[in-house]
């Protein structure tokens, strides 16, 4: 009987219960300085078998309110930015006004904290111009204000349904306007309207023939017609285009009017593919300032052509033949080997390679009466000369010389392979021993510096 009635009196206790409510400072913070808490109270019935929860609203502690001070410190720019520049970019700011005398001696001056807000650009747009911006893109997307029919031709009778993607104003045009006004952009991509969207189409669909051998706007009496799969590579993208060649009497060759024209051919004879000069050179920036490759740049001239993953015809192996003679080409320019009686083939070994500035040379970078020099600052004059061995080259022996040839061979930096062909594996031999003599009787190492007055 004691046990059950000891049972029942503590089942008639209200049961107690302990509430620990967490929350991080961080997700406080962004409120007024004296707005309410909201949390939740979790009551246990008296049977112990459910829970209730009840969501009151508490005062914010004194560490909350410090935290909501910091915060709304922060938002207000430290100092303000002279002229109110809308255009001016800052992350931080640090104030420049304050003369010498301003601060007293020995006084330690306070560094202002980072404003990570003081872009006031950049939250402008976000909070007020987002979705401006968002429409005016919209619009571009359709026919906006343009009329019906091309007021271009005049006839009042054609329906402007084609626009440029690169020329100025998108002005809707017709077909025979939109072909004659591209005479002299052919690499411009065409869009056609619908009626819903607008359509990417080919220059070559619209009837545009570009002409080589003649200024532009004229036409040649007697045309040789290029070849019906003929691809310019440009700087935007891969363009399917018609092309006719003059046929007049001594009319340069296909290749050398294409040349003349700005656009590197791929072959010499009937060319099917070239590219333009444009795209070799920012190939070539891209390649030394970005160290973009030579298939990231061709795979983003196909995603420029169709984004949808319908491939371009394939002329990747041919852009990297070309790229490869274009940059020679420049080199041979600017060594002005163009204007030598001889040509390239007059070019000596190691002609088109630029001379070191570091390295002393008498006459140009030395001091006059640098050969009387005292015995400690001879090593001033010292030229050394570091042999590294490349690994990678062995790549270039797992092609055949006939199938890639060479096109420097020792004009450049290195040297000739008809002499280093003759110089064995383990160095032996009698170009093996010339080899050695050389190096100062010492095999082949990974590295090794020659001193050399």
């Amino acid at each position: 009987m004691a046990t059950s009635s000891s049972r029942k009196r503590r089942a008639a206790i209200p049961p107690t219960f302990v509430h620990h409510h967490m929350t991080p400072i961080a997700d406080l913070v962004g409120a007024p300085v004296d707005a309410p808490l909201a949390t939740t109270i979790h009551r246990v019935t008296s049977d112990n078998r459910r829970v209730r929860t009840e969501t009151v609203l508490v005062s914010p502690s004194s560490p909350v309110k410090r935290a909501r001070l910091s915060h709304l410190a922060r938002q207000e720019p430290l100092l303000p930015l002279p002229g109110d520049e809308p255009e001016r970019y800052e992350i931080g700011s640090e104030s420049d006004d304050a003369g010498p005398s301003s601060n007293p001696a020995g006084a330690r001056q306070s560094q202002p904290a980072l404003n990570l807000l003081q872009d006031k650009a950049m939250q402008d747009w976000a909070e007020k111009f987002r979705d401006k911006y968002l429409q005016a893109m919209l619009w571009r997307n359709g026919r906006g204000k343009q009329s019906e029919l091309c007021a271009s031709c005049g006839s009042g009778s054609q329906k402007a349904i084609y626009r440029c993607e690169s020329c100025h104003g998108d002005r809707m045009v017709c077909a025979e306007c939109c072909v004659q006004e591209h005479e002299t952009n052919p690499t411009h991509f065409i869009e056609k309207w619908t009626g819903v969207y607008f359509m990417r189409i080919s220059s070559r669909e619209l009837g545009l023939r570009i002409q080589f051998g003649h200024l532009l706007g004229q036409t040649c009496p007697l045309p040789r017609t290029g070849r019906p799969d003929f691809v310019i590579i440009a700087d935007n993208g891969i363009h399917e285009v018609g092309v006719d060649f003059c046929g007049c009497q001594n009319s340069d060759p296909n290749y050398i009017q294409l040349l003349k024209a700005g656009y590197y051919p791929a072959t010499t004879s009937s060319p099917r593919t070239c590219a333009t000069f444009s795209c070799l050179d920012r190939f070539h920036y891209l390649s030394l300032r970005a160290k973009t490759t030579a298939y990231d740049y061709y795979s983003t001239l196909e995603s420029l052509t169709d984004g949808l993953g319908i491939k371009p015809p394939d002329r990747y192996s041919i852009f990297l033949r070309i790229s490869r003679q274009y940059r020679h080409l420049k080199l041979l320019k600017r060594m002005g080997r163009g204007h030598d009686a001889y040509g390239v083939m007059g070019t000596g070994p190691g002609e088109l390679a630029l001379k070191c500035p570091a390295c002393p040379r008498p006459g140009v970078n030395l001091p006059e009466g640098w050969e009387d020099a005292r015995p400690e600052d001879q090593c001033l004059y010292i030229m050394f000369i570091a042999m590294d061995a490349c690994f990678r080259l062995k790549r270039a022996g797992y092609f055949k010389r006939a199938s890639r040839p060479w096109s420097w061979n020792g004009l450049g930096v290195h040297a000739r392979m008809a002499p280093l062909s003759r110089i064995s594996v383990d160095g032996d031999g009698p170009a093996g021993d010339e080899h050695l003599q050389r190096s100062g009787g010492s095999r082949p190492c990974k590295f090794q510096v020659l001193p050399r007055l």
